[in-house]
């Protein structure tokens, strides 16, 4: 059986069981977001325990999604698909319990994060891998649909956050992770019955991964995948906190008009790109929204009232929305038969970016209260305190990471031509 299987009718569970991956996925990049200034108030952690919270799930993803990769593709998808579900039903539920039954709760919550975080590196490792093996007429698509599920999942969980401290109060917190749980049993059944692909095809064309790192192509694409984590992941773990200390917003709006402007903008990107992925040139996209996340964050962090903020967040939302699934379907064209260790690889320097942005929010923030931050920075930004100072700072420099990301893709672009040609021209030549 090769990378992609032609019967169709028996892979609708698969698709679902991908979805619902990454539903549960969104849940633990933006449930934690919205949490942070509960888990302030309620444990008194302080801001360096709620860094180290929010980079627990991309160090291990950084550290376990390689050995994850290694493993699948010696043992299949099924096993681990089975207990990725299993611990983020304990991680995303004790996120909401562990706080309260541990002695100390900030290891109750470390914990939680811990056991989610773990279920993340086999997401990393299959999910797009998956949907990438599973038969369609356009590929590009698919993998949008897939993210744009992702986009609707964080809108799902930003709401459902606002619906529980609005109409349960802000002390039913826990009601949050708890449902995204739910979920997670929910999937069980499905990754017990869906069919899965082969994590790494048969063939005599498939690249091993000591050779993928060879190829320039791959090397640019780690790049820009960096840099995509720490544009988007960064804004979207911080921006309701963002929101509340940097804009004055209360919670309850502050998580409203942070979380789901953004969300909402990736969202409709990529629901757009996957329904006309046929009559859109992925590559095209990408240099509009790498240049757009530029201007987003500018506007973001320049603007001198909270309203222009809010619609830069907008703004990065739709740019964010095509760039990780668009930086898939370039690996797609350039490694057609790549499978679960070249896309394992891939998400595995997505978190090197975020967890480098993430590190930049705490230190700059430390800096600021230290008055180590030239006051010019204070004055430009807009900025009051020095929490507010720290994260603008950061999404001022991770703006710059956009602009460098722009033309990093120029220069992707340009590679991946001639390595399509160079494989259209493998296939239609001879064996000697």
């Amino acid at each position: 059986m090769g990378a992609i299987i032609s019967d169709t009718s028996k892979w609708k569970r698969t698709k679902i069981l991908c979805y619902l991956n990454y539903i549960c996925a969104g849940a633990s990049t933006q449930i934690i977001g919205l949490l942070l200034t509960s888990f302030e108030r309620k444990f008194g952690l302080s801001v360096g325990q709620l860094t180290v919270l929010v980079n627990m799930l991309f160090s291990v993803l950084l550290v376990g999604i390689p050995v994850m990769t290694i493993v699948i593709s010696k043992t299949g998808y099924r096993l681990w698909v089975i207990l990725e579900n299993v611990l983020n039903l304990v991680g995303l539920a004790g996120l909401g319990l562990f706080g309260f039954l541990f002695s100390n709760p900030y290891h109750g919550l470390f914990f939680a994060v811990a056991c989610y975080s773990v279920a993340g590196c086999i997401s990393e490792a299959s999910t797009s891998a998956i949907i990438g093996s599973t038969p369609a007429k356009n590929k590009d698509r698919q993998m949008n649909m897939l993210h744009a599920v992702n986009g609707w999942g964080l809108i799902f969980w930003t709401l459902s956050g606002v619906a529980v401290f609005n109409v349960l109060g802000e002390n039913k917190w826990f009601v949050l992770p708890i449902a995204a749980g739910a979920v997670a049993l929910i999937n069980m059944f499905f990754a017990l019955t869906a069919q899965y692909p082969e994590a790494v095809p048969e063939g005599d064309d498939v690249v091993p991964l000591k050779d993928v790192f060879k190829s320039k192509i791959f090397i640019l694409l780690l790049l820009m995948i960096m840099m995509n984590g720490a544009i988007e992941l960064c804004l979207g773990s911080w921006v309701s906190r963002f929101t509340e200390v940097g804009l004055h917003i209360d919670k309850s709006k502050a998580d409203l008009l942070g979380p789901a402007t953004l969300t909402l903008g990736m969202a409709l990107s990529r629901t757009f790109f996957g329904l006309k992925a046929d009559k859109i040139h992925i590559e095209k996209g990408l240099l509009i929204t790498t240049f757009g996340a530029f201007v987003s964050h500018m506007i973001i962090v320049l603007a001198p009232i909270p309203a222009l903020s809010f619609v830069g967040c907008f703004l990065e939302g739709l740019c964010a929305g095509l760039m990780c699934p668009g930086i898939m379907c370039l690996l797609v064209k350039a490694f057609p038969r790549g499978g679960a260790h070249i896309f394992g690889t891939l998400n595995m320097f997505m978190y090197i970016g975020i967890i480098a942005a993430n590190t930049m929010v705490s230190k700059l923030t430390t800096a600021a209260a230290n008055g180590a931050v030239p006051e010019g920075f204070q004055t430009l930004l807009h900025a009051s305190t020095p929490d507010d100072l720290g994260m603008k700072l950061t999404l001022f420099i991770i703006g710059m990471v956009a602009l460098v990301m722009f033309f990093v893709t120029i220069a992707t672009i340009k590679e991946l031509k001639k390595v399509v040609a160079a494989y259209e021209a493998s296939k239609t030549t001879p064996n000697t």
